[in-house]
């Protein structure tokens, strides 16, 4: 039984594969269920696209699930405004935590929070929010964002 959820936003970005691998190795580690969502952003558009943007983005919710190994985690696809869209489902869901992934700036300091979706959803989101940082490693693991923890000794997965 799982004691919680957590959200976590997915897009094609490297930032959402490494918020995406944060907080499956977090429900993991505190036994709560992951559920993946992607928002298709509400652009004019007519109804055969409109559907096909969102056949699309359950397409890309099940390829990142696959490509982290998250086959048991929750999927949700929303139309509208990113945040709004996330914040919305995190209350539907109850949930307990949202990961977002954020983006590297160039060689520029980066300043807290420059994610628009991250700052909106700090603001929105009925629970806390977990910005990931670009080029985060899977703690307890050392593995970059991209490297599979199946293969992985057993007496590591063990120990997370």
């Amino acid at each position: 039984m799982t004691t919680g959820t957590i959200i976590c936003a997915v897009n094609e970005t490297q930032g959402a594969a490494e918020a995406l691998r944060t907080a499956a190795h977090l429900g993991r580690r505190l036994n709560m269920r992951l559920v993946a969502v992607h928002v298709v952003e509400d652009v004019p558009m007519s109804p055969a696209a409109r559907r096909e943007a969102r056949a699309g983005g359950v397409r890309l919710v099940d390829r990142v699930l696959a490509e982290q190994g998250a086959w048991t985690a929750g999927r949700r696809v929303a139309s509208g405004d990113p945040g709004k869209e996330i914040a919305r489902i995190a209350g539907e869901e109850r949930a307990e935590l949202v990961v977002v992934g954020s983006k590297p700036h160039g060689r520029q300091a980066r300043p807290p929070l420059r994610s628009r979706v991250a700052t909106e959803l700090a603001q929105l989101s009925p629970v806390p929010v977990v910005v990931v940082p670009p080029g985060v490693r899977t703690p307890g693991t050392g593995l970059p964002v991209g490297d599979s923890e199946s293969s992985l000794p057993e007496t590591i997965g063990a120990a997370m």
